[in-house]
Formats: C-alpha cells, structure tokens, sequence
C-alpha cells in the first residue's frame, strides 16, 4: 500500500494506529491487496481478498475495536449497494471506510448467482440427472461444457460472450473447501429437478441462459435468469431462487410490487409489506432498516447473515414470508380475474419468439408424389380405410407402412389392404393438434417406437428409426413394439373414455375431486382389467409397468383433455372401437370377462349416439 496517499485519509496522530491494522491483515494470505479509493473525498479504503472477505472484514473490525475505534457496518455505494462496508470514528469525530472486494474477474455475488442459473439449463438440455452427487452433477456440467464437441449449450445463437462467461463460471465452480460453491451446486440441482417436473406439466423444447445476451424478441431489461421456450411457441422469463433447505422445490421469483402496480393497488402491497415486517424484526432487521432497505441489497445482505447463523429459523421466517406473498397474490387475481387473464397474456406468457415452421410438400393428390419408401398413418381409426385406399399410386414393392394410431385393430386392416409384409407395428408418444388447414401444432418433441408387427429386428426398421431420429424425430427400433402398443393402451382405456364421459381434463378427474380415491381405484381397476387381455395375448407385462404411463400422467397434474373428450366434445365419431372396443373383442376371443371395458365402450356409444 502506498502509505504516503494514505496520510491524506487519516489525521496525523491517528494515523499510525490504523497503518499498523492494516499492515497486519495485508500480511494475511486471503488479502491481496490494499488500495485507497478516491471515493467520497477519499475517505474509502478498498481491501481486496481472496473469496473469504467476510471472514476478513471479521478480523478487521475486531482489530479495530480492541484499539478502541468505534466501528460499524454499513453500506456504501460508491463502493458496492451489495456489500457491507466497515466504518469507524477516528477519535478526531472524522468518518473512515474500508470496503472489500474479491479477487475474482467478477462479482462474487454474480458468480453465486450464476451456478444457480446456468448449470440447471446445461443439465436440462443435456439430460444429467439432478439424483447425482454434488461432484458428479458437477463432473456432468463440466462434460457439457460448450467446449466440449458436440454438447448443447444454452446459449443464445451468436452470443460469444456467454459462451465465454458460461466456461469460466463452469471452470470456477468446482466444489470442494468453498462450501458456499457446494450449496449453489446443490440447489442448481433442485432448480433443475423442478424444470423436469415443469416439462412433464409443460413441455419445454429450448433452455437459454440469459446472462448478458437475451434471445430474440425479448426485451433487454427482462430480469429473467433462464428463458423457457415452450413446445407451442411461447417463451417464459424465469427467475429461480432454490428453495429452502427443507422445501427442496425453487420458488419462482416474482417481482411482486410491480403485479400490485399493474392492478392499480398499491395500497395492498404497502399492507403486504406491513404483514412481513414482523419476521423482519424477528431476524434482527431494525425497523428504521426494513422501512428505508426494503427491497436493498442491503437487507438482503443482513438477511443473509441471518441465513448463515441461524439457518433453522431462516426456513421457517422465510416459508412464513413466502405464504403470505402467495396468498396475497392469489387474492390480488381473484379480485379482477379480466385483469388476471390480461397480465398472463401480456406479462407472463408473452410468446417471444417465432414459433418455428418446418415446411413439407402437401398434396390432395397422392398419384402426383411417385413411389414412397415409408407411408406413416396418422388419421383417425375412423378415416383409416379411405386414406389407405386414396394413396395405393404410391406403393411400391419395398413401401413400409406404420400406423402410429391410438388403439389396436389398425395393423390387421391395415395387412388386408396394402399386405402384410408391408405393415409394421408402431406406436407414438408425440403430441399435436391441427390449427388449421396445413397448419400442425407440435406440443411435445417425445419418442416413438416401431418394430415388426410379429417382433424381432429388421434392417428396415433399424434405417427408418435412424432416419427419422436424425431429422429431429427421435425413433426407437423396438423388438417388441406389440408391448409398446399394449403399455399406450393401458392408459388409454383409463383416461380417454372417463375424461370423455364427465368431460373433465386429467387432474380433475383423477385429483381434484373429493372422490378422487374412486376415480383413481376405478382407472386402476379397467388398466389391470385390461393387463389380463394383454396377457392372453402373448404380452408378458407385471402390473407395476401397465400402470406406468398411468400414473405419470396423473401424478403430472396435466390440463389437457384426452382426444377422445374432444371427439365427443365437437360431436365426432370416437376411436372407442380401438381401444375399449378391441380389449372387449379381445377378451371374448380368449374367454376373459371385461366388465369395465364393456361399459366404458357402451357410454361412449351412447354420447355418439347422442349427437345432433
């Protein structure tokens, strides 16, 4: 340190006194350096350290003290709005501070905050499991970094300089003495927990990080820290604090003053903030610093020394705070829920980006594509015959067909139309909808299956599969793809024909109900009802994995309707006789009693015949 600048900061018979503090913590090994700042008629020192600056600014203010300087924390902005200051009176009455900075090329803060938004986005593009340990989920991370060949990023296209902060936040992290690092690695681990869970609710088809660069459309200013981009288009802003350390689950950030602002009520988010001081109080904030720091840096800072101390009664403070927020945000939409709907569209779900359009050739005339190596039927059970019989100009001698329909049945009509060496199995977990004439809506990028009706492995199904994956349609060459039908009607038979008879989305039907116990027994009762025919039919399948599919998308909390509430619900003949139709048809084949899907497939004949 240059002690002659020095002499300028303190008066002449204080100043040996704090030379010889600070002599002692610049020979510390955690100092680096000891600097004085021009700030405030250059009355500031800055001490930079290594990432330990808390337990330095400890020790100084301890020395401070015992040579009976009057010493205090405080915030200084033009040092830093985010960290403690130190303050002390000199016996003069004159004011001093010291403020510390860390070593690194950034913000420790920054840093933190970072591990938490970046590692889940990498580990969800990249599929690595948040169960891991917290060196393995680490070891994943640093496997995907974006320098590695081949592993996606979440990195906005053309956005150099995140790819060159994302590998050095990567490089720094890795856990090890620094504890702080392993605990953000920990809940960069349940943030992407509950992104998986998020998926199955909504599907996500793209993960952006948004550290300096925002994806196209979105709005510089935009406070979130990863960007979801939505199978039907939408992209959501998203900031993720990971919850506390009983709750496991991140709580979704939401900047509350503004939602009250925009509802014109800024009288009930003053009583809001009145209801939270009390915890304030009791986490030792004073009241003259929780009425002038709410919403600092600086309360945060003293919260988070809080945390650090007392982290028991940190967790119970802060899912206290977190209920009455929730609560008082409930009761804010239910008061003007026009209002509500218009602040999701406009605030919430604001589709960012272009939802991306894929264009193929279309025809109404078959006979003008020429022979086809590959015809996939994707109509209705209903339409199967008619459209199989409208493309026969297009079939050659090595033409495959593959139904990825709902049900059974269609293979067998299928055999008897175009042969059955042309016909394999196969089976379908995508999702999508028509928006219009030549307009299809993907709602989730999710596997398929097919295989040799009869089972086994052929060379044609092992190219189509190849093919299909390396254009973006992930296709799985299965050897037992009757199986894979048999695992998609399981659910089938449970959830489109009672979700069509009450017309009830899933959760409704299966969750918030007060019988939900009965309406879960009931689709239970009618999947293991059906595992009996699956059997008699060569299908060897325990009860754990027919009701696989079952429970997944029960226990998803999904919202969407099956296809066969809507046929009934826009008067359209249902695929029933492939699916609760063919089980009862099945079952009297093998002399095995159906009860519930006969009744199932009786209801549904009685909506049809109910139509105008």
């Amino acid at each position: 340190m240059n002690y002659g600048v020095f002499r300028s900061f303190v008066e002449d018979d204080e100043e040996q006194e704090v030379i010889n503090i600070l002599e002692n913590l610049e020979s510390r090994s955690e100092v680096k350096d000891v600097k004085i700042k021009s700030a405030n008629a250059k009355t500031v020192i800055y001490i930079v350290t290594s990432d330990r600056r808390f337990e330095t600014q400890t020790l100084l203010n301890e020395q401070l003290s015992n040579a009976g300087f009057n010493v205090n924390k405080v915030f200084v902005g033009a040092i830093s709005n985010s960290q403690e200051s130190t303050e002390f009176l000199l016996p003069s009455g004159a004011r001093r501070r010291i403020g510390f900075k860390p070593s690194r090329g950034f913000q420790d803060t920054t840093f933190m905050a970072s591990i938490t938004e970046l590692f889940p986005a990498i580990a969800f593009i990249n599929r690595i499991s948040p169960s891991l340990s917290t060196e393995q989920f680490y070891n994943a991370i640093l496997a995907a970094n974006p320098s590695s060949a081949g592993a996606p990023g979440p990195y906005v296209q053309g956005s150099a300089a995140d790819v060159t902060k994302g590998r050095e936040i990567i490089d720094k992290a890795e856990p090890g003495p620094d504890l702080k690092i392993t605990e953000k690695i920990t809940n960069a681990k349940r943030i992407t927990e509950w992104l998986n869970n998020h998926n199955q609710k909504h599907p996500i088809t793209e993960v952006y990080w948004g550290y300096r660069t925002k994806p196209r459309g979105v709005d510089p200013s935009n406070p979130g820290d990863i960007f979801l981009k939505y199978a039907n288009g939408g992209m959501l802003g998203v900031s993720l604090k990971a919850g506390t350390a009983s709750s496991k689950e991140p709580i979704l950030n939401t900047y509350v003053k503004p939602i009250f602002d925009y509802f014109g009520k800024p009288n009930d988010y003053r009583t809001l903030k009145e209801s939270l001081y009390p915890q304030y109080r009791e986490a030792g904030v004073s009241e003259s610093d929780i009425r002038n720091k709410w919403g600092s840096a600086q309360l945060a800072q003293q919260l988070g020394r809080f945390e650090r101390e007392n982290p028991t009664e940190y967790n119970r403070l802060y899912d206290l705070n977190l209920t009455l927020v929730k609560q008082a945000v409930i009761n804010l939409f239910n008061s003007n829920i026009t209002k509500t709907r218009r602040f999701i569209r406009s605030q919430i779900l604001k589709t960012q980006l272009k939802t991306p359009f894929i264009k193929v050739k279309a025809t109404s005339d078959p006979s003008s594509v020429g022979v086809v190596d590959a015809v996939i039927v994707m109509c209705k059970a209903t339409s199967l015959e008619t459209a199989l019989k409208s493309v026969k100009n297009i079939i050659g001698e090595k033409t495959a067909f593959m139904s990825f329909q709902n049900g059974f049945g269609h293979e067998a009509i299928m055999q008897e139309i175009v042969g059955t060496e042309k016909v394999l199995g196969g089976t379908t977990t995508q999702a999508s909808n028509i928006l219009g004439p030549g307009h299809i809506m993907n709602h989730a990028s999710l596997p398929s299956w097919i295989g040799e009706y009869e089972g086994g492995m052929s060379d044609r199904v092992k190219d189509i599969a190849d093919t299909f994956t390396a254009y973006g349609l992930e296709t799985i060459a299965a050897d037992d793809v009757k199986k894979r039908k048999w695992m998609k009607l399981f659910a089938l038979t449970a959830i489109g024909p009672l979700s069509a008879i009450f017309d009830l989305h899933h959760t409704d039907l299966y969750i918030n109900n007060t019988a939900n116990k009965i309406s879960r027994s009931l689709g239970k009762e009618i999947i293991l009802e059906t595992r009996k025919v699956a059997l008699a039919d060569g299908v060897e399948v325990s009860e754990d994995e027919c009701l696989f599919m079952f429970n997944k998308i029960v226990d998803s909390n999904q919202t969407n309707k099956s296809s066969m509430a809507f046929d009934v619900q826009y008067k359209r003949k249902t695929e029933i006789d492939f699916i609760s139709g063919v089980v009862s048809k099945m079952g009297k084949k093998h002399g095995i009693n159906t009860p519930l899907n006969d009744l199932m497939y009786k209801m549904i004949k009685v909506k049809e015949g109910m139509y105008s």
